[in-house]
């Protein structure tokens, strides 16, 4: 039966050779399987089988299947000794070897269409494509990454540095270090990883520069689904910190981490007097902590939930003071079937004696908001996402400023502001990645301010006459 099988597989695939005949056994030995003829021949026309059917599927067209271990004497599978390449289907502009650093990244680029037609060519607090109808090359993103300097089973250490070069790296850089040598207006260079790990038992150690674990979104517009940042994201959230942070895994379901840093995206000099825009003392002397736990399995099959909290000592609206500044962020994942997932996060801020241009009465500062985010997998070059966020500013601390980091003090950006009251967000899009090492990501996004105008009356949108916009995005990916 299993050669008639055989017979169906078509003539392209190759064929095992006919087996010879036995060599002559010596006198006095015994050949393996010796009286057992038919099974080594059933065992042979098995592997055979296999064999062909992994050789059509990749032919075809399929995906490879894993390759196949030997035929052992007694019929078993033996394990395969081979060389086999890394589970990475992307074409590699760096060789990507079992040791040393391994160097990853991509370029995105993108443009939109606002159907507003700001006149001052803003699409206001949006971000990451703040610049209305106009091309941006957002990333040219790089890791480069050695997860094992040194060590042994028992520690070891390794290495990360992230380097990001475009018009998003405004927005994630870290006053005291990328403003050591950004100047230019527009497009500059980020580093928001520089970090040594050490780990030993279940304890990872992070020393250095760190991209801030709170929330959803991360920095790298290839990490996200979609292009644009939430408001809770870039208004709301640290992106960066320096100092350490020690994580453990304390069971398979649960990890809890405490760290010590100099604030929100502060790399601070601590005997700096001075900033970029004449200010004294405008960043340095930040110190914080921040903590951060995740349990997985916490109600369901595959669902999990993170927090994070930060607190540390940071300015008030006039860049001269400092207050305590307290953040936290709650994370919910659940898979509601195999290829469709729901996330949903909250966030609560709060600073005190933030606004001092108040004068008398309470000026501390609230912000806070929801956001939610489903996708939908379709196959293996489709997905498709929505988002609804509601963000609050209410005492009108966060949306507006004249920078979009202290750490970029020469760049521009959305300036009108600020804004005491919410912003809505629906948008939706799909996924293509017609190839591993291409994504094109198109979007529909709607954005909804309700609440009072700034100084004057300003409004948000639309050159700071409309509380609404709609644009719609595209954006490519590359990745290397």
């Amino acid at each position: 039966m299993l050669t008639a099988l055989l017979a169906l597989v078509p003539q392209a695939v190759p064929q095992d050779p006919p087996a010879q005949p036995p060599a002559p056994t010596p006198i006095g030995e015994t050949q393996p399987n010796a009286g057992n003829a038919p099974l080594q021949s059933l065992q042979d026309e098995m592997a055979g089988l296999l064999r062909g059917v992994r050789e059509l599927r990749e032919q075809v067209g399929g995906e490879p299947a894993a390759p196949l271990g030997e035929i052992g004497p007694d019929g078993e599978v033996l394990p395969d000794k081979s060389e086999l390449a890394p589970n990475d289907k992307r074409w590699r502009l760096f060789s990507q070897g079992a040791k040393g650093f391994k160097i990853t990244g991509w370029v995105s680029q993108g443009a939109n269409y606002n159907f507003t037609q700001p006149r001052d060519d803003s699409n206001g607090p949006v971000t990451w494509n703040d610049r209305a109808n106009d091309y941006q090359l957002n990333e040219v993103y790089t890791t480069i990454e050695n997860a094992s300097l040194c060590g042994n089973d028992e520690w070891g250490v390794g290495a990360r540095v992230d380097l990001l070069y475009g018009t998003n790296s405004r927005f994630v850089t870290s006053a005291g270090l990328e403003s050591t040598w950004n100047s230019g207006n527009e497009y500059g260079l980020a580093m928001p990883n520089a970090y040594i790990e050490v780990k030993t038992g279940r304890i990872k150690t992070k020393l250095g520069h760190f991209m801030s674990p709170v929330g959803f979104y991360a920095i790298g517009t290839a990490n996200n689904f979609f292009n644009v940042l939430p408001y809770t994201f870039q208004y709301g959230e640290p992106f960066t910190h320096t100092g350490a942070l020690s994580t453990m895994q304390v069971r398979d379901d649960l990890t809890v981490g405490v760290g010590i840093t100099g604030g929100w995206d502060s790399t601070a000099n601590w005997s700096s007097q001075s900033s970029p825009i004449g200010v004294k003392n405008a960043w340095n002397r930040h110190v914080g902590a921040l903590v951060t736990v995740t349990k997985n399995e916490v109600g369901t099959k595959g669902d999990s939930l993170a927090y994070v909290g930060v607190w540390s000592q940071e300015p008030d609206v006039s860049l001269v003071g400092r207050d305590s500044r307290y953040l936290q962020t709650l994370v919910y994942t659940l898979p509601l079937a195999d290829n469709v997932t729901w996330v949903v996060q909250s966030d609560l801020g709060y600073q005190n004696n933030a606004r001092t241009d108040k004068g008398s009465g309470r000026n501390d500062a609230w912000w806070y908001g929801l956001n939610q985010y489903v996708t939908w997998t379709i196959d293996s070059q489709w997905s498709l996402g929505a988002n609804l966020e509601w963000f609050r500013d209410e005492d009108g601390f966060r949306v507006g400023s004249p920078l979009p980091s202290l750490g970029t003090p020469n760049s521009t950006s959305f300036g009108r502001g600020l804004f005491q009251g919410n912003f809505f967000r629906a948008m939706v899009g799909p996924q293509w990645s017609p190839h591993a090492n291409l994504m094109v990501r198109p979007a529909v996004v709607y954005d909804v301010y309700q609440g009072p105008g700034a100084a004057g009356g300003v409004k948000p949108f639309d050159s700071g006459t409309s509380k609404d916009q709609l644009m719609v995005m595209l954006d490519l990916v590359v990745f290397f």
